[in-house]
């Protein structure tokens, strides 16, 4: 036959040294077969009788041997019979008869010259009757017609079987290179209904799937190229998405029909993609059956599941990755699935943002709704989520630290690459780290360096993958299981019994989350793609010039560092391109004559940060930060249980402190870099917050170098850039960093980085006075801080005594108001709204004062006197607690900076009218007004705050260089707050209640008796004698240090506007940028007035 295998010649060297009856026994041993009649009748016979062939030998007269020459028709007819008998199967007979012909216990008996040459002949023969059965079944002549269907069974059959690697890749090799040369698919024609028939097998529902044959035989076949890249074809990876809805996504329908999707459906949390007639999920079954949940059981079942999902995770990465291998389009198609995946979450993500935002807390996958909203939205179930992450996070672990150089920042501009648009999604839409003056030279940098059209490799489109997967995997996979956790504790608080079933259900769900997030080998390899993330991040921000150059300084210093980033940061914080800038800008500062008008025309147009770090999306980071306090979070999980089930990790066991702190740092000082406010101060800085509480981090955190060498700069820049936020922003980003102020500022490490901020260096002049006025621009905004949370606290307890009083301490509306308050607060809540709609199409600017003006109107006692009982309570235990803190932190400052406060003319007279004013509300003559009924319930202790405030007073009485002088006179002219029978009473207080120790308690008596001594007022002043330009024209009182503002030419004096300039950089008359450097002093206008003065005093004597 023309189609069939050439049969070995007689006259072939071997054939003539092998005798037929060798020849005869090999070939019985090789095939397991016989045409000896009696061989076949033996009782012991193993072999099978070729009957047809036999009786065919028979009426030809030959000999009842088998012969190689013959050796065609032999398998074409043992092939047949096992076709009509079911048995063996075709490629498992083919081979098996392969590997026995390379046995040596079974070719021994052949020449050894001869031996190889037969052998390797026999075997080709073997792979090519295979393949023949595949290309050319008429061949064969098994039935009319041909009965594919059998043929595709047994096909499937001997893959699931386990083939022989061997074998299977010769007769691979040798069906496609006859494909190419007759130009048919053979390889698609059989084996992609193997593949469909392989996965529509796999159990979706079972742990253990990776064990089954149908998984293993997908890790066989992707071993084969040729067949990975028929794996990776689109009706197989991509299937066509039957759309049922506008809005539903492809996610669920990719997690429960494509490849890779049956492949990574084994989750424990399959609650909401089980089918009719299945009605108990995975987690019942493990954790709320029958079985009490001991700590043995649980250990065990845990243990077991997590290698389960484990094993799982390493079969299925092993696929991934030989599709990947297969070419650059299976690859890609690879990166598509995954960004499919991605971008059906992308609404999730966004809700999940909400949900937090709004502070609700109910848990979707709770909701008996949840499985049909699902396939509505098309979006993945929370555990093929959790697998799909893990997965990302398995192809991210090959990429070490020493090749971060070799990821593209890029990819984020590459809108014009179909892989980059479906992998990122509406990622590539996000604002970018950059303004739109280097957003625009990272676009042209790009471009001339051709990384926009390059090819990119799979580490980075893995790595950007994983950067979008936190944001919309990971970061609402953690929030939701935060509301199950939340769930679980309010259904115990009700008492519920349990053996209930919510009580079991709840339980059963908890267990499962907890089997996965708290997996050793997830978190390990979560804090792996973390610290690439912070690592890539930072040597955006180091390593790089603006120009897109790299600068050689810090190549060299992360080589020396074993590219530990931390170092970088250690070094030089904020980044040297900030440090350069700014020096840069006050050298031409001090050439030009108005230097903010200048910078306010070109500061649009500026480039300020290099392309590789202008590229990235700003949400990237954002991300990073939330999924680090998630992981945090988790760690409190862990601490719960661990006493009881002692099996569990940390799961902050793999984090890197330093890294992450470092980072955080970084972040909170580059305010060139990272221009929004939110990113700086509820992301990095609300990050190291929630690492110095948590358990086993903040001890580590206290001895880092970094840490102690930066952060208490680092937090003091965050709180003054937090005056760009809103009037509650700025509250909840000032939150954490008072109290790691307080928390810090009593280790001896920080109280020196304290006094380096506040005190002058002679090596470094230029440094020292920015950190300087850092600081007392700090001690500015915390003084307003006091002022502003004092009253509110004091205003919301007065309202709460008023309602005892009336009997009105519960959540009944209050009596009809009059007409007039009710038009009061129409008006008010008008305002109020007119204010928010204007603020929507505004400058960030004008956002903020109008967002300021809202905020203050809820600050009255119209507000307070509307509010619900409930939420009046809650209001003020939360100022009440803030206001304290506040005063805590202030205190601590007097005691350790206190010569700093004396010594700044702007800040000392505020520092004293803040602390006459919460003297007034504590122990003045309206103070009866707070006494409410259980104060404790409130965060009210006035003893404890009253401490603080006279703490205050003794420290900056001890730091006054001039015995006190300086302190007592500016007390006695606070002519608002300050009155000699306040300070008297609370003495009396401190005396009696023992509030201060005795060293201090004295010099609190000095300083009363000081203040007794004094007089308020030296020269009693007639402002209407005063010509008018010797008046501030904002405060209208006198002015001892005039200064002219270049931007308006008007005339202020110093401490006033220095005052203005620290809350908002701007000229008072016209808000235009203003520095206090560019204030212009008038030294003869200060004369005058102090001439005018001294002939007033004159003539009052008289």
């Amino acid at each position: 036959m023309a189609d069939s295998p050439q049969a070995p010649s007689a006259a072939d060297g071997t054939a003539a040294t092998i005798s037929p009856a060798k020849e005869d026994h090999f070939l019985q041993l090789v095939l397991r077969l016989t045409v000896d009649p009696a061989t076949a009748a033996s009782p012991h016979c193993q072999v099978y009788f070729l009957k047809r062939y036999a009786e065919e030998l028979t009426n030809e007269g030959r000999p009842l041997k088998l012969a190689r020459a013959d050796l065609e028709t032999i398998l074409i007819k043992r092939i047949q019979d096992a076709f009509k008998e079911g048995t063996p199967n075709v490629f498992r007979f083919l081979a098996d008869c392969f590997h026995r012909a390379n046995d040596e216990v079974y070719s021994k008996g052949l020449p050894a010259a001869a031996r190889p040459a037969l052998v390797q002949e026999l075997q080709r023969q073997f792979v090519d009757y295979a393949v023949l059965f595949l290309s050319c079944p008429e061949l064969f002549e098994l039935d009319d017609p041909i009965p594919y269907a059998m043929i595709e069974e047994q096909l499937t059959q001997f893959v699931e079987m386990g083939c022989p690697l061997s074998f299977f890749t010769r007769m691979i090799d040798t069906l496609v290179l006859q494909g190419a040369e007759t130009g048919e698919d053979f390889l698609g024609r059989w084996f992609t209904p193997v593949i469909k028939s392989l996965c529509d097998k796999l159990d979706l529902h079972s742990m253990t799937e990776y064990k089954s044959a149908p998984f293993n035989a997908f890790k066989f076949l992707s071993g084969q190229k040729a067949l990975a890249r028929l794996m990776s074809e689109p009706a197989l990876l991509l299937p066509t998405f039957p759309r049922r809805f506008p809005v539903t996504k492809p996610g669920l329908f990719y997690q429960e029909h494509s490849l890779l999707g049956r492949l990574l459906a084994q989750t424990l949390l399959d609650g909401p993609t089980l089918k009719n007639g299945r009605q108990e999920s995975l987690s019942m079954k493990y954790f709320a059956g029958n079985q009490a949940l001991t700590a043995q059981y649980l250990q065990a079942t845990v243990q077991t599941l997590r290698h389960d999902q484990q094993s799982h995770q390493e079969v299925f990465l092993q696929i991934v990755k030989n599709l990947c291998r297969a070419g650059a389009d299976c690859r890609h198609r690879v990166v598509r699935w995954y960004g499919q995946i991605l971008s059906s979450n992308e609404l999730r993500a966004k809700m999940s943002h909400m949900l937090r935002m709004t502070q609700q807390q109910a848990a979707e996958s709770l909701d008996p709704m949840h499985s049909m909203l699902l396939k509505v939205q098309g979006q993945t179930s929370y555990g093929f989520t959790l697998n799909a992450f893990w997965s990302l996070l398995g192809l991210t672990e090959p990429i070490k630290m020493d090749k971060l150089a070799d990821l593209c920042y890029f990819f984020g501009l590459r809108a014009g690459d179909p892989v980059a648009r479906e992998a990122l999604g509406d990622l590539l839409k996000d604002a970018k780290l950059g303004n739109a003056a280097s957003v625009s030279r990272a676009e042209t940098f790009g471009g001339a360096h051709g990384v926009l059209k390059a090819e990119t490799k799979f580490p980075t489109e893995v790595f950007w993958l994983t950067l979008k997967a936190i944001r919309v995997l990971f970061n609402p996979c953690m929030a939701e299981f935060t509301r199950i956790l939340q769930k679980f504790q309010a259904v115990h608080d009700q008492g519920t019994s349990p053996t209930s079933p919510e009580y079991r259900f709840l339980v059963a769900e908890i267990l499962s989350w907890r089997t996965v997030v708290l997996h050793p080998k997830f978190c390990a390899l979560y804090w792996h793609v973390v610290h690439l993330g912070l690592s890539w991040l930072l040597r955006a921000v180091y390593c790089f010039n603006l120009d897109g150059s790299a600068r050689p300084e810090e190549e060299t210093l992360l080589a020396k560092q074993q590219n530990r980033v931390a170092a970088l940061v250690m070094q030089s914080c904020p980044p040297p391109l900030q440090v350069e800038r700014q020096r840069a800008a006050r050298t031409a500062s001090t050439g030009s004559q108005s230097p903010s008008c200048h910078a306010a025309g070109n500061a649009s147009e500026e480039i300020t940060t290099p392309p590789q770090f202008a590229a990235l999306p700003s949400a990237l980071v954002e991300d990073l930060f939330t999924s680090i306090r998630r992981m945090l979070e988790l760690q409190s999980v862990y601490l719960s249980v661990r006493s009881t089930q002692g099996f569990e990790q940390p799961p902050v066991a793999a984090m890197d402190a330093e890294l992450v702190a470092a980072a955080c740092i970084a972040v909170m000082t580059a305010s060139d870099f990272f221009r929004n406010v939110h990113l700086r101060c509820d992301g990095a800085c609300k990050t190291l917050y929630f690492m110095f509480l948590t358990d086993g981090v903040r001890g580590r955190l206290e001895s880092i170098p970094v840490v102690q060498e930066h952060l208490v700069r680092a937090l003091t820049e965050v709180f003054i850039a937090s005056e760009r936020g809103s009037y509650y922003d700025r509250i909840n980003f000032r939150i954490p960093i008072v109290d790691l102020f307080q928390k810090l500022l009593v280790l001896d490490d920080y109280k020196a980085a304290l006094h380096r901020l506040g005190s002058s260096s002679p090596e470094v002049p230029e440094s020292s006075e920015r950190a300087r006025d850092k600081f007392i621009h700090m001690i500015h905004l915390l003084l307003n801080d006091v002022s502003t949370l004092v009253d509110q606290a004091m205003s919301a307890l007065t309202e709460i005594r008023k309602r005892q009083l009336e009997g009105r301490d519960h959540d009944d509306p209050p009596p009809q108001a009059s007409a007039a308050t009710a038009e009061s607060a129409v008006a008010e809540a008008a305002a109020g709204s007119s204010a928010i709609g204007a603020s929507s199409s505004g400058t960030e600017e004008e956002e903020d004062e109008e967002e300021e003006d809202a905020g203050a109107s809820l600050e009255g006692n119209a507000q307070l006197r509307r509010e619900t009982w409930s939420r009046l309570e809650a209001t003020t235990r939360d100022l009440c607690s803030l206001g304290f803190n506040a005063c805590s932190l202030l205190s601590l400052y007097a005691k350790e900076c206190g010569a700093y406060i004396i010594r700044s003319s702007s800040i000392l007279p505020q520092a004293v009218t803040t602390l006459d004013c919460c003297l007034d509300h504590l122990v003045g003559p309206q103070c009866l007004q707070l006494k409410v009924n259980n104060m404790e319930s409130y965060n009210f202790q006035p003893k404890n705050w009253l401490m603080k405030v006279l703490e205050s007073y003794v420290y900056l009485l001890q730091a006054d260089p001039e015995g006190g002088d300086q302190l007592v006179a500016e007390i006695l002219k606070d002519g608002r707050y300050f009155q000699k029978e306040t300070v008297n009473k609370a003495y009396r207080i401190a005396k009696r209640e023992g509030l201060m120790s005795v060293k201090l308690l004295e010099k609190f008596q000095e300083l009363v008796k000081r203040l007794s001594e004094g007089k308020e007022e030296d020269f009693e002043i007639d402002f209407d004698a005063f010509p008018a330009e010797y008046l501030d024209p904002i405060m209208a009182d006198v002015m001892t240090d005039p200064v002219k503002l270049p931007t308006s030419n008007n005339i202020m004096d110093r401490k006033h506007i220095e005052r203005h300039l620290m809350s908002d950089p701007s000229d008072p008359f016209n808000r235009m940028p203003l520095t206090k450097e560019e204030l212009i002093p008038l030294p003869y206008l200060r004369q005058e007035i102090m001439d005018f003065i001294a002939t007033q005093q004159k003539a009052k004597a008289t």
